[in-house]
């Protein structure tokens, strides 16, 4: 728990992924360490929504402050780093007629600065050029989680 303390995620969430059920045997003490860090490893990736930019309806690199609404309360942390993705289209196979998913574009990369306990201000890192951060734009921790 010290790297996730620190801000390491990605170190603190490969820390976790190699616990293993036998593990248990190893702390018998009041914690079950393989059933706490499977509980944090099927929480990731934490996932949210921009909720409010820093001007106007639009943000470009220019504006650099995205809102989102997920706070301490959730887990965040000044430091971390969240992928903005715009969801697109469904994705579909009209062979069998189901819908697969949708398409999901990762447009930025933004780090919290502050955080709240609902909610977390956001530094835009980067953009891509051909895309603005919208409100309910998706955000996707980077660090992963369980799969």
């Amino acid at each position: 728990m010290t790297d996730w303390q620190e801000g390491k995620y990605p170190e603190s969430v490969r820390g976790l992924s190699l616990i293993r059920p036998v593990d248990k045997k190893t702390y018998p003490y009041d914690i079950d360490y393989y059933t706490a860090a499977k509980m944090l490893l099927d929480s990731l990736p934490l996932t949210g929504k921009v909720i409010a930019l820093s001007r106007s309806d639009r943000i470009t690199t220019a504006e650099n402050v995205i809102v989102v609404n997920r706070g301490s309360n959730n887990g965040l942390r000044v430091g971390m780093g969240f992928d903005v993705l715009r969801v697109g289209n469904p994705i579909r196979d009209f062979e069998s007629m189901t819908t697969l998913g949708v398409q999901r574009t990762n447009i930025a990369h933004v780090t919290v600065t502050e955080v709240a306990e609902k909610n977390a201000i956001c530094k835009v890192d980067r953009i891509l050029p051909e895309y603005f951060i919208q409100v309910n734009d998706i955000i996707e921790s980077n660090f992963g989680g369980a799969k």
